[in-house]
């Protein structure tokens, strides 16, 4: 019997599993949840609370709280002073008043006459009861204030002026700018509130500028970097925010803004930009090897849950505009002109930067409704601009509105178009020389989960061809009509029910005189064929295989004096040899008139058996 240290371990343990006991000198059974029963259940306490008990009797234990001037750190109860606010407030010291001090780590009690001990009398000094004065001799000189020893400093009484209560202010009246790149230095008034302060350029005209420059900027910050520099980045503007209020509604916005700008066209032919950027690769020599222009907008994201928007366009119209486009690419150059400086991508994500690349929004309105259409332009022959909309129904339906559709590859040779006239074209397959046309494939797919295809083109010659393992013409409701495939031509029943003859198959010709003559052949419920028409006239052609049973059926044609004999018993399936068959064919042909007679029958018809 192996040992308990030699049993397998358990996984877990439940209230319901069995552990063998002595009892009395007998072996017993016990669960767990009896073993527990008469143990004290785990402790469980919040963090910050202590144990112990409140209650005036005896018991067990009860959670305390940790009340003011204390709290739990690291695993010990800390006094943090906090309840010293609710102590009286005391006017002043007096003689006979004691405070708390900390003495070698360990509180204790001081009279409070005795902190005159800390106190010494200079020069020129005396304390004597609790009273400092100065004394008549001695001397003191206030050294002047430096960047290392603390001393008086005077007032300009320009820049800085003390009132007669002794407050010092700062008079900033003016702010003079250097000439820059040219432009003549401008005088700015400043105004301070708090730690923010305003710089406002008067109304300036242009005969207020000398020079009458090109353009004007009421703060101006100029950067140089020289070669060799070390600076990894270098800003002639900065704007920092740190935003540490959380959102509470779109009223208040709780926005951190590092730059913000606000331009107003405030009269009828006024121009206004809320932003002008523009960067360049210099007028220096050069190949532009290296350079790089760019404006660019970096957004950081380091939580899973931030709402990220790279670039947000936001409408803030009380009405709709004349003219209004949220994002435009346009270039300097002349757009009639296909060799002119252009961007090489209006629009380009990169490989992998988004899960959807463009992601076009619904219409305005409530209920169902379909996309925003993307719209693309060009100029016919005509000279006059045409549009071409691409859009999504309100049933996610895919909705091309053009002049026509043209599917090509890669290298620019089509292969599908699409007209309102032709409706689907297929191309020669080959750009030059004799060639088929493209082939439509459909591909179906059948309980064996092979795929089946049927392909439609036309040679070089103009024939149609197809390829399919057969073909079923049916109606609307999915009833075969007609059917074609290895076995020949096939004319389903007419109908689901019993007794039902063939679909019929009709054939139309045109006699001498114009007028339409047709003939129909059917099978009936008992597999006969029947053939109807004005004049019905049968033809045998090429060889035939001649065996026991009738080729169109007993009632279709009489009998041909002899044409089926057989070598074999009456009625057998064993025919005729093939060499057999052609002699007695030839001699019977040759023995029937080469005309109709007036009466029905077989004739030789130029050498072909005929029976009208």
């Amino acid at each position: 019997m192996p040992t308990i240290k030699q049993l397998p371990a358990a996984t877990s343990v439940n209230a319901t599993d069995v552990l063998p006991i002595s009892q009395g000198g007998s072996t017993k059974a016990l669960t767990v949840a009896q073993l527990l029963s008469s143990t004290q259940a785990a402790l469980s306490l919040a963090s910050g609370k202590l144990l112990g008990r409140a209650s005036s009797t005896a018991g067990g234990p009860e959670v305390l709280g940790v009340g003011p001037g204390l709290q739990v750190d690291a695993g010990m109860v800390l006094a943090t002073g906090a309840d010293h606010a609710s102590l009286r407030l005391v006017p002043g010291l007096g003689s006979g008043d004691e405070v708390i001090v900390n003495s070698n780590g360990a509180p204790g009690r001081m009279a409070a006459t005795a902190l005159r001990g800390l106190f010494s009398a200079g020069p020129g000094v005396t304390i004597l009861d609790g009273a400092i004065s100065a004394s008549a001799t001695g001397s003191y000189a206030l050294p002047v204030a430096t960047t290392s020893t603390l001393g008086g400093v005077k007032v300009d009484g320009r820049t800085i002026v003390v009132d007669g209560a002794g407050v010092l202010s700062a008079q900033v009246t003016g702010f003079s700018l250097p000439a820059v790149f040219g432009n003549s230095a401008a005088s700015f008034p400043i105004t301070s509130v708090g730690a923010s302060f305003t710089l406002q350029n008067g109304p300036f005209a242009a005969t207020d500028l000398p020079g009458t420059p090109d353009s004007y900027e009421g703060i101006r910050s100029v950067l140089v970097m020289q070669p060799g520099s070390s600076i990894g980045q270098a800003a002639a503007l900065g704007g920092y925010a740190l935003n540490r209020a959380a959102f509470v509604s779109t009223a208040t916005a709780n926005a951190g803004v590092a730059l913000y700008g606000e331009s107003v066209a405030d009269i009828d032919g006024a121009r206004s930009w809320g932003m002008a950027l523009n960067v360049h690769d210099g007028h220096s020599t050069g190949t532009g090897t290296g350079r790089l222009v760019a404006n660019k907008i970096d957004v950081g994201v380091n939580h899973p849950q931030t709402q990220a928007l790279g670039l947000s366009l936001n409408a803030a119209f009380s009405v709709r505009p004349a003219s209004a486009d949220a994002y435009v690419v346009t270039t300097s150059g002349d757009v009639t002109d296909p060799a002119a400086a252009q961007w090489c991508t209006g629009l380009a994500v990169r490989n992998g930067a988004a899960v959807t690349a463009l992601r076009v929004g619904t219409v305005a309105g409530a209920g169902l409704r379909g996309s925003m259409p993307v719209v693309l332009e060009a100029v016919g022959t005509d000279g006059v601009e045409h549009q071409v909309k691409i859009e999504a129904d309100s049933a996610a339906s895919l909705l091309v509105t053009s002049a026509g559709l043209t599917l090509q590859s890669n290298v620019g040779q089509p292969f599908a178009s699409f007209g309102p006239t032709t409706g689907l074209t297929l191309p020669a397959a080959a750009a030059t020389g004799v060639s088929a046309s493209q082939s439509l494939v459909l591909v179906g797919r059948d309980a064996s989960n092979s795929a089946n295809r049927f392909s439609l083109s036309v040679d070089s010659g103009g024939k149609a061809q197809t390829r399919a393992t057969g073909y079923s013409w049916q109606t609307s409701a999915g009833q075969e009509v007609l059917g074609l495939g290895s076995a020949g031509l096939r004319l389903p029943p007419a109908s689901d029910a019993s007794g039902s003859d063939s679909v019929v198959f009709t054939m139309t010709g045109r006699t001498p005189g114009g007028l339409p003559a047709s003939a129909a052949i059917k099978a009936d419920a008992n597999g006969n064929a029947v053939v109807s028409g004005a004049d019905v006239l049968f033809q045998i052609t090429g060889a035939v295989r001649v065996n026991g049973t009738a080729l169109l059926g007993a009632s279709a044609l009489p009998g041909a004096g002899g044409l089926l004999a057989t070598t074999g018993t009456a009625g057998s399936a064993q025919a005729a040899t093939l060499a057999q068959f052609e002699t007695m064919l030839t001699a019977w042909l040759q023995s029937k008139p080469t005309a109709p007679a007036a009466a029905p029958g077989w004739w030789n018809n130029a050498g072909l058996p005929t029976y009208s």
